[in-house]
């Protein structure tokens, strides 16, 4: 079962994360604003919603031997468990809200 539409907030979130905050991978290599898509993370195999979405380029998303689909280990143990780097996006989020509110 996929995940119904996302929300306006949901949307603007993603899209924040994509193409203001960038890879938080990246990010923490101190390599700020690295182009990213948005990653659900999962729970049982399972997308667990819009709001549970990382940014992650390309390379961090699906590169074999350090990317979070290909070595989810390894991932895990250089950039923080899931729980963190949503945490930290979440963080970057609200930094970048705060700076921009009342902007075009």
């Amino acid at each position: 079962m996929s995940l119904p539409s996302p929300t306006k907030a949901q949307s603007r979130r993603m899209e924040i994360i994509k193409r203001d905050i960038g890879c938080i991978a990246c990010h923490i290599s101190l390599y700020p604003g690295t182009p990213a898509d948005a990653h659900h993370l999962l729970s049982g195999g399972r997308r667990i919603s819009h709001d549970a979405t990382i940014p992650l380029c390309k390379m961090h998303h699906d590169r074999p031997g350090g990317s979070i689909h290909k070595n989810k280990l390894w991932f895990a143990k250089r950039f923080g468990t899931d729980e963190y780097l949503l945490a930290e996006t979440d963080r970057l989020v609200d930094i970048f809200e705060a700076n921009t509110v009342g902007r075009s």
